[in-house]
């Protein structure tokens, strides 16, 4: 059993061993679209020739720097965090990709000279005399927030504005909590409505969001109402691939009754920052935020 009194969950679904034993569930896929949909950003406009890359709660086996350096996809820099302790993988070392990593670490504790890329030294004779650092462009966290409490979620997103540049493109993403159910290795699950609340609240803007993998029960009611016709689709998609399929293939397109979400987020900047909101403000949301009984702790420290 579990520990109940935990302050972080330190769970790692391993990719690697689902390839090995060719398992092909929900939560894999999904894992595998995420990424993928990362790298598709990274592709345009060859982004990725430019890019910084921030990817906190990394997991042991890199999975995403593994993609890009197999995509051919080199950033400027990646850097990877995440609590539990890790080496750089070994089809990694000594190769292009510029890779640093931070094991057993929580990235609230870093800063931006732990993150960024250096371009001047203060040593260098022949340079302007300062340190400087181009920080990250992108950032990624996916499936982190669940592992922790409220607070230390909080926490951690605001740290990610702290430690970005202010074009940083951010993904994020997080199981979605129903307020009935919640995973045995997860600390605390947030409401989709709360999430967009509290990354509103925080100063970013939501460019768009995605369901990454959905259960029939949830959409289907709802189905034909948001997009007539589809019902024919997706019997005819049923004949062939299985519910597992099913589930990451339809999610994209209903996000509010998914049970996990890929957010993109940007900085809102100067007149953004007054912009029409997508979401309510926390407070206003009906609690509780999260499945944590310290959940009125995402909005912040509770007398």
């Amino acid at each position: 059993m579990r520990n109940p009194n935990r302050v972080v969950d330190k769970t790692h679904l391993s990719a690697d061993h689902a390839d090995e034993r060719i398992i092909r569930h929900r939560d894999v896929n999904s894992h595998a679209f995420r990424w993928a949909h990362i790298a598709r950003h990274l592709s345009q406009n060859h982004r990725y020739k430019d890019a910084i890359i921030c990817d906190a709660c990394c997991g042991r086996e890199v999975p995403l720097a593994k993609m890009l350096y197999s995509n051919r996809l080199i950033p400027l820099k990646y850097v990877g965090i995440d609590l539990n302790k890790f080496e750089i993988p070994e089809m990694l070392q000594g190769k292009k990709l510029p890779i640093t990593i931070w094991p057993q670490t929580d990235v609230c504790a870093l800063t931006k000279e732990d993150v960024g890329l250096k371009l001047f030294s203060k040593d260098d004779p022949n340079g302007p005399g300062y340190d400087d650092y181009a920080l990250p462009n992108v950032l990624v966290c996916l499936e982190g927030a669940e592992h922790m409490l409220p607070e230390h979620t909080r926490r951690m997103f605001i740290k990610f504005k702290e430690i970005t540049s202010d074009d940083c493109t951010f993904f994020i993403s997080t199981p979605c909590w129903d307020r009935i159910n919640v995973a045995d290795n997860h600390l605390s699950e947030i409401l989709p409505s709360a999430l967009g609340a509290l990354f509103e609240d925080l100063g970013y803007d939501i460019v768009n969001y995605w369901g990454t993998f959905a259960s029939q029960k949830d959409y289907r009611p709802v189905m034909e109402e948001r997009y007539p016709g589809i019902t024919k689709i997706f019997n005819d998609l049923s004949e062939y691939y299985d519910s597992t399929v099913i589930s990451t293939t339809f999610a994209p397109l209903f996000p509010m009754e998914s049970r996990n979400i890929l957010w993109e987020l940007t900085k809102k900047r100067g007149d953004d920052a007054s912009q029409d909101r997508l979401f309510s403000a926390l407070e206003q949301v009906p609690g509780p935020w999260t499945s944590h009984p310290t959940w009125k702790e995402l909005n912040g420290p509770v007398d």
